[in-house]
């Protein structure tokens, strides 16, 4: 299947919109990672397994880590369109 340039353009900016959303949630891991001194696989870690408590900011850290990774596989799955 041929995919029409207007199409191939459409996606092209929904993957720069992917790349800046990535982007301002990294800057907010580092927030955090600055903050608790953790970096985000050793905060997931702590999280997973209960050591990190309950404290409201981890859950923001959290959310913030799965948006970031649906953020990244929506990326990937663009560039595959994208690329071919």
């Amino acid at each position: 299947m041929i995919i029409k340039p207007e199409v191939i353009r459409s996606l092209e900016r929904e993957r720069e919109i992917c790349s800046l959303a990535i982007h301002h949630l990294e800057a907010k891991c580092k927030e955090f990672e600055e903050r608790y001194r953790w970096t985000t696989e050793e905060f997931l870690q702590r999280f997973e397994d209960g050591s990190a408590g309950d404290d409201e900011d981890f859950f923001r850290w959290y959310a913030i880590t799965q948006g970031l990774a649906d953020w990244k596989a929506t990326r990937n799955a663009l560039e595959e369109v994208i690329v071919g």
